[in-house]
């Protein structure tokens, strides 16, 4: 089978038969387009056609940009020639790995070449929090006397008091928020939806935002059950909020505030610390637990200034 077709068919597998969430899949094919473009160059068509040594050449070729295993010359592809650390090595071994397994289920291949080789080792680092004067100056960044900053310390307020990942985030719907119970109805991994009491404080700068802000980003208004299904959150162009949007709003208040954090890794600085966030007593629970994942927002953003 071609490398094309074999990666469209595993496309198809893991969105339509798993139910992978879409960042999730396009984080997979997004990793195996990759290898693919680099197996093209050195002349391999089939899958049947990958060996050990063309996977660790492509690996040794991000990381390296030099490989003994296999002839490497540039491809012409930022994507491709693009070099990665140990991290992300790891990542796109894994997800080599899962292609494979499926090509092999399928009859497409008859071993795992990929399983054959030992996944890359890094250290394991430690998440650096912030202080509370410092989650207190990010908090307070945006200048809420403009549409976007009063949007941007909604966003921040909310996540602050939910802790809820960022993908959860920008996918509010109007129709999520219930007032009365003080709480958001969050879409989380798997298509898993989730109940989370949300803080009167967050609630009054939506409020905030939607009455006074979110008109003037946007004509449309939840005047009506489908309307209410529309995006919170949006851009100032009227278009659903995204992730990379977001970093680059927290990255730009972290100037603003002054803080000068060494970036980490996403596992590091979402998953780790609001998992293993430390609860003091039911009622801080809340916020303890969005404290830290604001703290790992500022930590994933924020880089040492000159």
């Amino acid at each position: 089978m071609h490398l094309d077709d074999a990666a469209e068919n595993f496309s198809y597998f893991i969105k339509v038969e798993l139910g992978l969430s879409n960042n999730t899949a396009e984080a997979y094919l997004s990793d195996i387009a990759a290898f693919i473009r680099y197996a093209e160059n050195i002349g391999c068509q089939n899958c049947n056609d990958i060996t050990i040594n063309m996977i660790e050449g492509y690996i040794a070729h991000r990381t390296l940009g030099a490989s003994r295993h296999a002839p490497v010359a540039p491809t012409n592809d930022d994507k491709t020639d693009e070099k990665i650390g140990h991290r992300s090595a790891h990542r796109q071994l894994i997800s080599l790995r899962r292609w494979l397994d499926f090509l092999v289920d399928e009859g497409e291949m008859d071993v795992n070449v990929a399983k054959l080789i030992e996944l890359p080792k890094f250290a394991q680092k430690n998440p650096v929090y912030l202080t509370e004067a410092e989650v207190e100056a990010l908090i307070k960044a945006p200048n809420v006397e403009t549409p976007l900053g009063l949007r941007d310390r909604a966003m921040i307020e909310t996540i602050y008091a939910t802790g809820m990942r960022v993908s959860e985030l920008i996918n509010i719907k109007f129709v999520d928020i219930d007032f009365e119970r003080a709480c958001i109805i969050a879409h989380g991994k798997g298509s898993k939806d989730r109940l989370i009491p949300t803080g009167e404080v967050a609630l009054k700068w939506i409020e905030h935002y939607v009455q006074f802000a979110r008109k003037n980003l946007s004509k449309k208004h939840p005047k009506n059950k489908t309307d209410a299904k529309e995006p919170v959150f949006i851009t100032s162009r009227g278009g659903a909020m995204t992730r990379q949007a977001f970093w680059k709003i927290i990255k730009k208040y972290a100037l603003i505030a002054q803080i000068k954090r060494p970036s980490n890794s996403c596992s590091d600085t979402l998953t780790s610390p609001r998992h293993k966030s430390t609860r003091t007593s039911p009622a801080n629970a809340s916020n303890a637990s969005s404290t830290s994942t604001i703290l790992a927002l500022v930590e994933m953003t924020s880089f040492s200034m000159p």
